[in-house]
Formats: structure tokens, C-alpha cells, sequence
């Protein structure tokens, strides 16, 4: 049971997909005694499945540990932007821009009349924002698509795919990072108050 392999951890077998809720099942059955908080619990192995539920759930985790199982990657290895997103990538950092730009003027407008003024702004970025978000819910479903049909090949063409594993991890990293950096941002434009205290 090596840290390193969160599959024979938790006694999945090494594998592109599982069922995340099937993974929290087996987390839990596992690490009923050894919670710290009970009797004859031990810390470091509670806090060894934590880490392997955690990656197990998690695609991009999952993903790369089992590349390095497969010998196909490194943990921290730096690659290109994934074929397929250097559009989504310009449209991130543009996007994220425009919404900070915004929430700065919106933050400075000192009135109710300057901040009135930019609603009809704030509508078509936010809207402009909800369809960025939509379109990488779509690039998702084609990544969780992708990661299915890697599944269902991984037992017959486990050598063919496993050097594709980073890359797909890297595909699902950066939507998430996206994803989460423009909620971010259209929370932060939601709570600024609509009129000056």
C-alpha cells in the first residue's frame, strides 16, 4: 500500500475512470477505525486514504497517478496548453480581464447614478461570462466522454493510451481552473452593493 498508488489504497484497480461516489463508499468503509478521534484510530493511515480518496475522485489527480503508475508522465511536468484550447485560454484571460476591469469601475463609481449607468455594461458581461461558462461545461462533457471511452479501451490499449493520460489530466485541470477563476470573478462583481453606502 504505497501513498503513491491511491488505487491499491483504497483496492480500486488502477483504471482511467471510477465511480466517485463507489470511491467515498470504500473511503469510508476503510476509514471507519482509524479515525483519530476514535479509539485505536491511527492518524498517518486515515490521513493516507483521505489523500487517496481525494485523488481518486478528483479526474485530474486520478489521471496523473495513474500516468505515473503507467510510467507515462511526471507528477509535475510542464507541458504545452492541450491541442484543442489555446482559444478557450485567450478567451479565459480576456474574459477575466474584462470582469476585473469592470469590477474596478464598478467598485469606484462613488454615486447610485455612476453605478446605474453601468447596468446595461454589467448585463452583457455577466452574460458574455455565463456563456463562456456554458461553453467549457460542454468542453467537460466532451473530456468526460473522452475519459469513458479511455475506460472502456484502458484494459486492451492500456499501452496506446497511457502516454495520453497527462494530457487529458492537463485538459481537465485547466477547465477547472477556468471555470473557477470566472466564478470567482462574477461573485465578487455580485457583491459589491448597488449603491454607495
Amino acid at each position: 500500500m504505497s501513498e503513491q498508488d491511491p488505487f491499491s489504497l483504497l483496492g480500486f484497480p488502477a483504471r482511467p475512470a471510477l465511480d466517485t461516489d463507489t470511491v467515498r463508499e470504500r473511503f469510508r468503509q476503510l476509514s471507519d477505525t482509524l479515525h483519530p478521534d476514535r479509539a485505536g484510530g491511527d492518524a498517518t493511515r486515515f490521513a493516507a486514504l483521505n489523500a487517496a480518496c481525494s485523488a481518486l475522485t478528483d479526474p485530474v489527480a486520478r489521471l496523473r497517478a495513474l500516468a505515473l503508475l503507467s510510467g507515462a508522465g511526471t507528477a509535475n511536468a510542464k507541458r504545452p496548453v492541450p491541442p484543442g484550447f489555446a482559444d478557450l485560454f485567450l478567451q479565459a484571460g480576456d474574459l477575466s480581464r474584462r470582469l476585473d476591469d469592470f469590477t474596478r469601475r464598478k467598485t469606484a463609481a462613488s454615486s447610485a447614478l455612476g453605478r446605474a449607468l453601468l447596468a446595461d455594461e454589467e448585463m452583457e458581461i455577466t452574460e458574455s461570462a455565463r456563456e463562456f461558462l456554458d461553453q467549457l461545461a460542454a468542453k467537460r462533457s466532451e473530456l468526460d466522454a473522452a475519459l469513458s471511452h479511455a475506460d472502456a479501451r484502458w484494459e486492451t490499449d492500456r499501452t496506446e493510451l497511457a502516454p495520453q493520460l497527462p494530457e487529458l489530466a492537463d485538459a481537465f485541470a485547466y477547465l477547472a481552473r477556468w471555470v473557477g477563476e470566472i466564478q470567482e470573478r462574477l461573485l465578487c462583481l455580485t457583491l459589491i452593493p448597488d449603491s454607495a453606502p
